[in-house]
């Protein structure tokens, strides 16, 4: 069975996510923008989002995978709670927590 974060990272492209809350641009087979955290004041460009789907700032040195983006944007802890805000706002997964606590998947008809 794949858990949460495995099936949001092969689910979501996170250049779809920043694109709507970055300015993003190309910079080789990157794409570079300001860094999203708001403790770390980037003036240049210095997070940049790889192909492989991970992102790692230059500047703050904050790094992470598409939930950790989502948590850095929205301001949520990361790990679980970001994950969880992510699914049920960003996919179209439907989730369904049994009394276990097993994360199951089914599709949403939306």
């Amino acid at each position: 069975m794949v858990n949460l974060f495995e099936a949001l990272r092969e689910q979501v492209d996170p250049v779809a996510v920043a694109d709507r809350y970055l300015d993003l641009v190309p910079s080789g087979s990157t794409l570079k923008g300001r860094c999203p955290y708001s403790d770390h004041e980037d003036k240049n460009p210095s997070f940049y989002i790889y192909p492989d789907g991970r992102f790692y700032c230059y500047g703050c040195g904050r790094h992470g995978d598409v939930v950790d983006l989502w948590a850095a944007l929205k301001g949520l802890s990361p790990g679980i709670e970001a994950a969880l805000d992510f699914a049920t706002r960003w996919t179209r997964i439907g989730i369904i927590l049994s009394w276990r606590k097993e994360v199951r998947w089914i599709e949403q008809c939306i």
